[in-house]
């Protein structure tokens, strides 16, 4: 970790990486069809505790593989990036099923 920065830039950056993960989700909107369920559930994830949680969670995985391969292979601005990534996914998740219930109403 000698010389590495601790925040490396996050390449695509904002709108474009939250489109990159909107697309995927919303395949998987119009490809499940009208199920009982919705991805309105989604939205709590960004609840703080939730949210918080799911990060310590994957901080404390870091560490336990980094653990078994016996090196610091998962680095803390790797861990970052992901979770910058994985940001994006309910918010994404939950438009999708907009976009899903308007295509419903107006069909």
């Amino acid at each position: 970790m000698a010389g590495e920065p601790l925040d490396e830039p996050i390449r695509p950056h904002g709108f474009l990486r939250f489109l990159i993960i909107l697309l995927p989700c919303l395949l998987l909107r119009f490809g499940l069809g009208e199920i009982r369920g919705s991805f309105y559930f989604f939205i709590v994830l960004y609840f703080p505790m939730i949210n918080w949680g799911v990060y310590w969670t994957m901080g404390s995985v870091r560490v336990l593989l980094n653990r078994l391969f016996g090196s610091d292979r998962i680095r803390i601005a790797k861990l970052r990036k992901f979770y910058k990534w994985y940001l994006n996914a309910p918010g994404a998740l939950v438009l999708s099923e907009l976009v899903y219930q308007a295509y419903l109403f107006n069909r």
